[in-house]
């Protein structure tokens, strides 16, 4: 069975997997550096989280996060989401990322974000993000995002075909 014959249920337990998470959050870059993690992978969207630390301070004075992270954070969380909606891969391109801060978040303590893919249309899809700091029960902000499809093999497409093929074709060394 090649990925590409999975449907859309197969792939979101797939990438419910802790291998696949594991394979995400160890990417080079931002998201290893901010500590990214993938908590929830729904009908719909998915939910990611990081703990932002005290050098991503915007402000030393209030302790607030730098608002930076946080929609990167959202980005790759909609970019996720625009994957699950896919009825095959793709790359894709973040055209447009607009974010309303309702208040700053503060450092040292776990920000949420969970998004929501609204409209598929065409080559362009749109989707909604909102995002929580641990201990709150309203969003701090919220986001909204259009990507486009760009018809290649982009990171993530690799990173899920990689795991794939480590699924297909199983370590065969021995076991001690």
């Amino acid at each position: 069975m090649t990925l590409k014959q999975l449907s859309r249920n197969e792939f979101r337990e797939y990438l419910s997997r802790p291998e696949f998470r594991d394979s995400y959050t160890g990417l080079s870059g931002v998201h290893s550096e901010l500590g990214i993690r993938i908590l929830d992978v729904g009908e719909d969207g998915v939910t990611m989280s990081f703990s932002p630390t005290a050098s991503m301070a915007g402000s030393v004075s209030t302790n607030s996060c730098d608002l930076g992270p946080v929609a990167t954070v959202m980005d790759s969380a909609m970019g996720m989401s625009v994957m699950l909606s896919l009825e095959e891969f793709s790359s894709i391109a973040t055209l447009e990322l607009r974010t309303d801060w309702i208040e700053n978040p503060r450092a040292n303590c776990e920000i949420s974000v969970r998004t929501k893919v609204d409209t598929v249309v065409e080559d362009l899809i749109f989707v909604q993000a909102e995002a929580w700091q641990e201990g709150s029960v309203t969003p701090f902000c919220r986001g909204t995002a259009r990507f486009m499809l760009t018809r290649g093999e982009g990171n993530l497409s690799k990173v899920i075909m990689n795991a794939a093929k480590e699924q297909e074709f199983p370590d065969k060394r021995e076991s001690l």
